[in-house]
């Protein structure tokens, strides 16, 4: 079997038993004008794939965080037709650092542990976005953080800028520019969480999400051919279904955006994963050529996720 072994954002045990931050953001139902025992309406579909612009490639590093929370990030701006004050992706290596920032206080490097799943969305807010913060990696991929097989291709000792470094004064004054603010907190516990996305993704509010994924997800968006090869799944492959293996040892916390939602032949909603493993993952939706995405029913993310932000974001003024 391909295994795609990625570094995660945190363990199994600690992505559902650490103390949700949640609290700290106003719920899902203020954004959507809804009571908490309201009825949720939504439409039978939606796609936000065509805002979200090119994949991020996270590669071998953790920092998930950093890339899923910035596109997310990004492509709420574009719905909403909010400015930055640069052109172009934000960092997803700024990002990543500015959210550890505060959990590994000192001066020495910042360690690739992962992060909670608020502290990302925290960091838009409290220290900022900027833009990419170096050319692309040697391998290719659409990421600003280096990792040691980059630093090894490139012969060289540090990066133009990567994940363990600590943000620079400098770049803490850019990102002080473009602040963001309007993340809204939904409560996977919540009984109607399933109808809380769609309705989020019906209302132009992307989600981003933390989930718990196995191997069998990591090897969702890979075929095996019988001459050793790889290549990405037909358009059509049906939505992964079921409960992840929380006990599998190649499982780990994941970040990801949902862009998308459909209403399948059984009645039940699918969700569109956008994730961070680039162009060699994954398979298209229905509407976008573009791959890196797989389908989940809403029994499967209902089962893996742990903590759900949706947001109409935009600058602080």
């Amino acid at each position: 079997m391909h295994v795609t072994k990625r570094g995660h954002v945190l363990n199994a045990v600690e992505l559902y038993s650490h103390p949700s931050k949640r609290a700290a953001f106003h719920t899902i139902h203020a954004a959507l004008a809804l009571t908490p025992n309201a009825p949720v309406k939504y439409a039978p579909e939606s796609d936000h794939t065509h805002n979200a612009g090119e994949h991020f490639d996270q590669g071998r590093s953790g920092s998930c965080g950093g890339h899923a929370v910035a596109k997310w990030a990004r492509t709420c701006l574009a719905i909403s037709c909010v400015p930055l004050t640069f052109s172009g992706d934000i960092s997803p290596r700024l990002t990543y650092a500015e959210s550890r920032c505060p959990s590994q206080p000192g001066t020495g490097p910042l360690k690739d542990t992962g992060v909670e799943p608020a502290d990302p969305i925290t960091a838009l807010a409290t220290e900022g976005v900027a833009p990419k913060q170096c050319a692309t990696t040697p391998d290719g991929r659409n990421s600003d953080i280096w990792t040691a097989a980059d630093l090894n291709a490139a012969n060289l000792s540090s990066p133009p800028a990567n994940d363990g470094d600590r943000p620079t004064p400098a770049e803490l004054a850019l990102a002080a520019k473009d602040l963001l603010v309007g993340a809204y907190a939904i409560n996977p516990g919540a009984p109607n969480f399933v109808a809380l996305v769609a309705a989020s993704l019906s209302a132009n509010l992307p989600v981003v999400a933390t989930i718990f994924v196995d191997t069998v997800f990591e090897d969702w968006g890979v075929v095996d051919n019988p001459d050793g090869t790889t290549s990405l799944p037909a358009i059509d492959k049906a939505p992964l279904d079921g409960v992840p293996n929380f006990q599998d040892p190649q499982g780990g916390g994941h970040y990801i955006t949902i862009l998308a939602h459909k209403t399948l032949p059984d009645g039940r909603l699918a969700f569109l994963i956008w994730n961070s493993w680039g162009n060699t993952w994954g398979v298209a939706s229905g509407n976008n050529p573009d791959v890196g995405n797989i389908w989940v029913t809403q029994d499967w993310l209902l089962a893996s996720c742990s903590e759900a932000y949706a947001g109409k974001i935009t600058r602080k003024a």
